[in-house]
């Protein structure tokens, strides 16, 4: 019940729910998010021919590289939790994973 209904103080009240839960504490979740980039490039041929080699290519794969908010408080809508320590507590961010890689024929 909010202060309000109950005619008490906040602090005196028994549940704070409805209260702490009210749109005053919604906020834009717009956020922008590169969550894979893949490159690839294949060696030339007339180089990799002389090491006995038909195809060779070098991969590199970067996951979850960066995120840019468009909200004031630069919160991310996917590290946004609501069981942790209280409603709308941040948890941790996805980690930054980059992947290296070859592929050869001979």
């Amino acid at each position: 019940m909010t202060p309000a209904i109950t005619g008490k103080p906040l602090r005196d009240t028994a549940v704070i729910h409805a209260w702490s839960a009210s749109d005053l504490h919604v906020f834009p979740g717009d956020y922008l998010k590169v969550q894979d980039l893949t490159l690839s490039y294949t060696l030339p041929k007339d180089r990799i021919e002389t090491l006995g080699l038909s195809t060779a290519s070098l991969v590199l794969q970067l996951q979850n590289l960066g995120t840019i908010s468009f909200n004031r408080r630069g919160y991310n809508a996917e590290s946004m939790g609501f069981y942790s320590y209280g409603w709308g507590m941040r948890g941790i961010p996805s980690p930054l994973t980059i992947s290296l890689g070859t592929t050869i024929n001979f």
